[in-house]
């Protein structure tokens, strides 16, 4: 309900707690990720998506690519995670 226009780290906080809670309903965690592509609209935050990701994988992270976009279907994205996780069923 919060607006987090024009805030790239709340952005990636929400980000990673909506994928959270998305593996969470089939009994995964982000533990179960092994790769992730991560569009950002201004290349200046890729050093600091990259720390923020750490916080998410403090053991390592999985394989992941980092790619600058010119805009997204809503302009008041900066960052958009599109995650694979591997679950066993």
């Amino acid at each position: 309900g919060n607006m987090l226009a024009g805030d790239f780290e709340a952005q990636v906080h929400q980000s990673f707690a909506n994928i959270s809670e998305t593996l969470a309903r089939v009994g995964a965690t982000l533990a179960d990720i092994v790769s992730m592509t991560v569009y950002i609209s201004d290349a200046r935050h890729g050093d600091r998506f990259v720390e923020l990701r750490a916080e998410y994988f403090p053991d390592g992270f999985p394989a992941s690519t980092l790619i600058t976009v010119t805009g997204f279907a809503r302009p008041e994205m900066l960052v958009e995670i599109t995650p694979v996780a591997v679950v066993e069923s």
